[in-house]
């Protein structure tokens, strides 16, 4: 294959020679040099084999790619391209030199920390049985029809992914299930979009699994501790301090922070940034890029040094909460407003350049709570199954009702629940039972 359809869709810098060559394979091993041959220069986690690429050259190699500046002026004859991400050029050059197999077939990918072998192997089973030849590829092996490939990792390196990919093509196979690992993701293995990336994004996905896993706030430990209460930690501490220590010492020197959270259990909520009032006037002006339905600055209480933000605003990194609807649900709408929101905050940032939603023209055009006087409570006087309307996220008019409390046992309304003022419902009960002083929803009055 000519080089310059191997490139096909790769951002790439001509350092020196020609386009005009022939490839007979890719390589990632410096041990397997020779000519007509592309060798692929990667940063690993152990080694970097840019340090090869001058070895590679003597051998012959045709072409090379790079990911950092190297000499290779002493060997003129070879062919070095210069990209963003190695990997990432890796995993779009072996699809073209395999003829992109994949768009051939149904992909289907399996993440996750625990279960993904036993998810893919049952997955491939249903396929299988329904009559639809399925490839494997996995922790323990690939499966290509009849055949059985022991493997090295959960998720290979893309050129041998692209391969297995082309044989399955080649044997008839029409769907493939994947055991994908967080770690591939990282390295591109699976071809992610990088090129639009300006720096370091980190993502912790879940710091207290354990309590997600029971439906809790707190740490299920013997002495049940709210684990956004245990910052800044310590490193003699319990495992818990110990654990919030170590958050901390990593997320030092961020530019920013978004600690995302969803509501409490039975209480849908916007999407929207809580601000400390102590850190309000600097964070004001950085949130409004994150698209927020609503703005809550939150009164200072003692316990917000020992909160994640709290922690962290002692340490000079500016971080605000995200709050979206409800513990254990995220309706996909809410999700794509806080995607959307985190994308267009990392362009205003420079760290994204590529599409993004507009954020307002001005943090006035986002509702914001300063006060306890901004907010209408509205509770409930009698006990008994609530039916609400679908009002949060919209104006409502003194007077409009909110819901019904229908009596249990004999299914008439007792009581019709209408706003006290006009205003955004921001905050609407979604649990059914409901007893007096049941908070129903929360509005953000409108100022004269």
């Amino acid at each position: 294959m000519k080089l310059e359809q191997l490139l096909e869709g790769v951002p790439y810098t001509l350092v020196q020679g020609s386009l005009e060559l022939d490839i007979e394979d890719i390589i990632y091993d410096s041990r397997k040099a020779a000519p007509g041959r592309l060798f692929v220069c990667i940063v690993g986690t152990q080694r970097d084999s840019h340090d090869y690429a001058a070895q590679c050259a003597a051998e012959g190699v045709t072409a090379l790619v790079v990911q950092h500046d190297i000499d290779l002026s002493a060997v003129p004859g070879v062919t070095v391209l210069k990209v963003e991400s190695s990997r990432y050029a890796l995993a779009l050059m072996s699809g073209n030199l395999f003829g992109n197999p994949s768009r051939r077939m149904t992909m289907i990918g399996v993440t996750g920390t625990k279960g993904k072998t036993t998810t893919t192997y049952m997955i491939r089973g249903i396929l299988e049985k329904a009559g639809l030849p399925t490839g494997l590829i996995g922790t323990i092996e690939a499966i290509i029809g009849d055949k059985h490939i022991p493997s090295l990792n959960t998720t290979p390196e893309s050129f041998l992914v692209q391969k297995y990919f082309a044989e399955m093509v080649q044997a008839g196979i029409r769907y493939v299930v994947m055991e994908v690992s967080s770690f591939g993701l990282v390295q591109q293995r699976i071809g992610e979009h990088p090129d639009a990336l300006r720096g370091t994004v980190d993502f912790y996905p879940m710091l207290n699994p354990l309590g997600l896993d029971i439906g809790e706030r707190l740490v299920p430990s013997g002495t049940r501790l709210d684990m956004n209460r245990a910052f800044p930690g310590s490193p003699d501490g319990t495992p818990l301090e110990y654990m919030c220590y170590q958050v901390i010492q990593d997320m030092r020197g961020a530019d920013f922070v978004l600690d995302l959270h969803a509501s409490a259990r039975n209480k849908s909520e916007l999407y929207e940034v809580r601000v400390s009032a102590k850190e309000a006037e600097r964070l004001l002006p950085r949130v409004r890029a994150l698209c927020p339905q609503l703005i809550w600055v939150y009164p200072d209480k003692g316990s917000f040094s020992a909160s994640l933000t709290g922690a962290l605003a002692a340490e000079g990194v500016d971080a605000v909460i995200l709050e979206a609807d409800e513990r254990r649900r995220l309706p996909q709408e809410i999700a794509a407003a806080v995607v959307d929101g985190i994308f267009c905050k990392l362009k205003e940032m420079g760290i994204w350049t590529g599409d993004a939603i507009d954020a307002p023209a001005a943090s006035a055009d986002i509702p914001t709570v300063y006060t306890r006087e901004d907010v209408c409570r509205v509770a409930c006087e009698f006990p008994g199954v609530y039916v609400p309307e679908d009002r949060i996220g919209t104006r409502v008019e003194e007077g409009q009702v909110l819901g019904t409390v229908i009596d249990a046992l004999e299914g008439a309304a007792r009581e019709t629940v209408k706003a006290p003022c006009a205003g955004l419902v921001f905050s609407q009960r979604s649990y059914s039972s409901v007893y007096p002083g049941t908070l129903i929803a929360r509005i953000r009055k409108e100022r004269a």
